[in-house]
């Protein structure tokens, strides 16, 4: 029976640390311990926190683009009276003096 080495295992050439640091890498967070619930809980909590921030912040600044659209509508609104006030006014001199 022959042994089928890995590339570099055997050689002493090739350094790659002790078996059990070898596979380090890979399996580490299969070997983490489980996260305590208490640390898992505030971390979700914070999601959470910075869910609800972001949907205000989204909230507020749809709000402010409402109100500055509204805000908009009613100075356009304004300047058209003012425009037709002016045109009936010049209309109405204009009559006065044909008349």
């Amino acid at each position: 029976s022959s042994v089928v080495l890995s590339p570099g295992e055997g050689d002493p050439s090739v350094d790659c640390g002790p078996p059990h640091e070898q596979d380090a890498a890979t399996s580490s967070e299969a070997r983490r311990p489980p996260r305590p619930k208490m640390v898992t809980e505030m971390e979700r909590r914070a999601a959470e926190r910075q869910r609800v921030r972001e949907e205000r912040r989204e909230k507020n600044q749809q709000r402010e683009e409402e109100l500055l659209a509204h805000q908009r509508e009613l100075e356009e609104a304004a300047q058209k009276a003012a425009e037709e006030k002016h045109r009936e006014e010049v209309r109405e001199r204009r009559d006065r003096e044909l008349a």
